[in-house]
């Protein structure tokens, strides 16, 4: 079950950061290329919240990516079920309100 949930949260952080990244392409802040420059910009503009939770978020994706730890993976889902969800949800919401 794990697996799978980190498996998702991975799919659904490329996702977002890319949804956020079209929208401030369309707003002419094309400077967002990267996932990262891309969050920062997002936050420097009031769309993220909660700048530092992104950039674990991608921190955390980036683990999951390129190796396998059963205690890191525990770590990483905890995070997920308790904080992840919660923010992509909230920044989803906010792009919704404000491209409606």
């Amino acid at each position: 079950m794990i697996d799978g949930v980190i498996q998702r949260f991975e799919f659904t952080l490329e996702l977002s950061w890319k949804a956020i990244k079209h929208y401030l392409n369309s707003e002419g802040l094309n400077e967002a290329l990267a996932p990262r420059s891309t969050i920062r910009i997002a936050f420097k503009i009031g769309l993220i919240e909660n700048g530092d939770i992104w950039m674990q978020m991608i921190d955390d994706r980036n683990l999951t990516s390129h190796t396998y730890s059963e205690v890191t993976a525990k770590e990483i889902y905890t995070r997920i079920a308790d904080i992840y969800a919660s923010e992509i949800k909230d920044v989803l919401n906010n792009l919704k309100k404000i491209t409606s």
